[in-house]
């Protein structure tokens, strides 16, 4: 997670990727934009500021199963949106799980 004060359009120059670049960073490194993956696009603002997408959330090798904006300033105040995200947990620990149930009462 990222507050990389940076937008997407920062990025690029010329219609070039600028080196070292938060967009930069995340293609070297194979990593993966689950607002893009889940949503097909980026958040219009990360921020209390319209137009200043500015956080970011990269994964890799992690599936991410849904991700979403909070409500401004929950469950603090601050000039930024709070991003929330589920992980699907088979995947982040590569075997099974069971679910959580009830144990039999003892007698």
């Amino acid at each position: 997670m990222l507050d990389a004060n940076q937008s997407h359009g920062e990025c690029f120059a010329g219609g070039k990727l600028k080196p070292f670049s938060i967009e930069w960073l995340r293609i070297q490194h194979g990593m993966t934009d689950p607002f893009v993956d889940i949503l097909g696009s980026r958040p219009n603002s990360t921020t209390l500021t319209p137009n200043r997408d500015i956080d970011f959330i990269y994964t890799f090798g992690i599936s991410i199963t849904n991700i979403s904006t909070l409500s401004l300033n929950t469950p603090a105040l601050s000039d930024h949106i709070g991003i929330a995200f589920d992980i699907d947990l088979e995947s982040f620990f590569s075997s099974k799980y069971s679910s959580i149930a009830d144990a039999s009462p003892q007698m």
